[in-house]
């Protein structure tokens, strides 16, 4: 029969171990997309940084310069500090070790709204993104790759402070080779915690952002929260001034809230 002819050519011609070594020869066998990206960043920025040492010499040794002395008059000073709060008997290392935890605290909630607004940006209000979506690229690898330049954009300036702060840390307290070795690991976990929590944040937040009734409840929110702050200082004049942190924190906030509004 006319199906027996066909299924016999079919056989005979082209079976599946045929077709599954073709689709494995033609197969890609590079790098992964995600890497692709990174490699194409990196060049990207290698090629900045040669076009200004070719533009201009001067401005490249001057930002060299700077960064350098940055770090020498920084580690100077860090250490003069924590040999000064040594000195007082019986509280230096004590008084020390709460200043870093109270310095830590701020910095995790500075990241944290950094890289909720970095992250929210590149997410949903950057071209880049809207152009890698148009490609054969997976959602999770965009998503990905964006969180990895959010964490980078919004952790530099923090790794650039503290490094100074914790060589002095670890050479006033004649730390061992070994928390120098683990110093980079932990600080690398220290800012992936705000990094994932405001992606998520962000993430969640893109849901609502456009809607009229989320946007009055956040500035509603807002609102009470300096009210309250307000009223207290009002009332107890005396504890005024512990809520400057929050203030602080409500000014970031605020910030950020028009800065996501305007993104």
């Amino acid at each position: 029969t006319a199906y027996e002819i066909v299924s016999r050519d079919w056989s005979s011609d082209v079976c599946s171990s045929d077709l599954r070594m073709a689709a494995d020869a033609h197969a890609y066998r590079g790098p992964g997309p995600l890497w692709l990206l990174m490699r194409a960043s990196i060049t990207q920025a290698g090629r900045r940084v040669a076009t200004l040492g070719s533009q201009s010499q001067a401005l490249l040794l001057l930002i060299i310069a700077f960064v350098l002395g940055y770090v020498v008059v920084s580690f100077a000073l860090f250490q003069r500090a924590l040999k000064f709060l040594g000195t007082f008997p019986g509280l230096g290392s004590l008084l020390i070790e709460r200043l870093l935890f109270l310095l830590f605290a701020f910095f995790f909630v500075l990241l944290l709204f950094s890289n909720l607004v970095i992250s929210y940006t590149n997410f949903f209000r950057n071209r880049e993104t809207t152009f890698l979506v148009t490609l054969p690229v997976s959602a999770q690898t965009i998503f990905r790759w964006k969180f990895l330049e959010s964490t980078l954009l919004a952790s530099w300036a923090f790794v650039f402070l503290i490094a100074p702060l914790l060589a002095a840390y670890g050479l006033h307290n004649r730390a061992p080779w070994h928390f120098y070795v683990m110093l980079p690991a932990l600080v690398l976990l220290f800012i992936m915690l705000p990094a994932v929590f405001g992606a998520w944040v962000a993430v969640n937040l893109a849901r609502h952002m456009d809607r009229r009734s989320f946007q009055l409840l956040l500035l509603l929110a807002i609102a009470d929260d300096a009210l309250g702050l307000v009223l207290l200082a009002a009332f107890y004049p005396v504890g005024a001034v512990h809520l400057l942190p929050l203030l602080g924190l409500l000014a970031v906030a605020v910030t950020g809230a028009v800065t996501l509004r305007r993104c």
